[in-house]
């Protein structure tokens, strides 16, 4: 699933006034439940969590922000938990 919470949008990171269009790119912090398949278990944690981000988001239309460029930052790395049923942990992050 692609849906995010939004916890913080800033002002923009950089301003690019284009003929008075205002400023194009921000950044926003938001919080994610992810199922980080099987197959990425080989990587480190953080590669392997920013590398499914990316999949997820990148060059995607998230809902209420725009279009997403980049995964800048990760901030926090919760969970690993494996459910019944499930062979891939879920983190918040």
């Amino acid at each position: 699933s692609t849906a995010a919470t939004i916890l913080e949008s800033e002002e923009p990171v950089s301003r690019f006034d284009i003929e008075g269009l205002g400023s194009m790119f921000y950044l926003s912090k938001i919080e994610h439940k992810l199922t980080l398949p099987p197959y990425l278990l080989a990587l480190p944690i953080r590669e392997a969590i920013l590398s499914e981000l990316e999949r997820l988001f990148l060059d995607k239309v998230i809902a209420k922000l725009g279009l997403c460029i980049s995964v800048y930052d990760i901030i926090s790395i919760k969970g690993g938990s494996v459910f019944p049923g499930d062979g891939a942990p879920t983190y918040l992050v």
